[in-house]
């Protein structure tokens, strides 16, 4: 017997069709990208990405009816949860490949208000959007400088949840912009910058 392509998977009350990240297509893709020096992490379907999905299903009101940038959007299932609340989506990675296996993850949901922005967020022209939103970036040194430009320069706000790491922490510390921090657990911190 074949290994299924699709996994269907709870968030909260909704039920997704997620791509298997272990099936041997979606591995071969997601290696070529790898080998490919693209300097990209694939959702493993981490805890942290999973405790955001439920953070934004909890408190909907962040993106409900708006339309949002999601910062380094990979595959990950927060995409699937913005997708079905908000009025459009604009995906961002520096990954085509995961951007593809994003977008097709989204259609077979039933999500098509999105459009795909490929390349360094930093560097990327934005497009007129509500919020900001980003799981997982800031994880070293560069990460924290890239997204501390980010921040100190955009006009929207920007609501992060990442790892308590040092380079996040001081992402919060020094960054001249204002932030709260909207959730702790063990996983990590939301924290939005207004």
């Amino acid at each position: 017997m074949s290994q299924a392509l699709w996994i269907n998977k709870y968030i909260g009350d909704d039920l997704f069709d997620l791509l298997d990240l272990d099936h041997p297509d979606i591995q071969k893709v997601i290696l070529s990208d790898i080998e490919s020096d693209v300097d990209v992490y694939y959702d493993e379907r981490w805890k942290l990405t999973e405790a955001f999905s439920h953070f934004i299903l909890d408190n909907p009101e962040w993106v409900e009816n708006k339309t949002v940038m999601i910062l380094g959007a990979g595959i990950g299932i927060e995409s699937l949860i913005i997708g079905r609340l908000a009025h459009k989506i604009y995906l961002n990675d520096l990954s085509l490949i995961a951007l593809n296996l994003c977008a097709k993850q989204l259609i077979k949901n039933g999500v098509n208000n999105y459009q795909v922005i490929h390349g360094r967020y930093e560097c990327i022209e934005m497009p007129k959007v509500d919020i900001i939103i980003g799981c997982f970036l800031v994880y070293n040194s560069e990460g924290y400088k890239s997204m501390k430009q980010f921040v100190e320069n955009s006009h929207y706000p920007v609501l992060l949840m990442n790892a308590s790491f040092d380079p996040f922490i001081k992402l919060i510390r020094k960054a001249d912009r204002k932030s709260n921090t909207l959730l702790s657990t063990d996983e990590g911190l939301c924290v939005v910058f207004n």
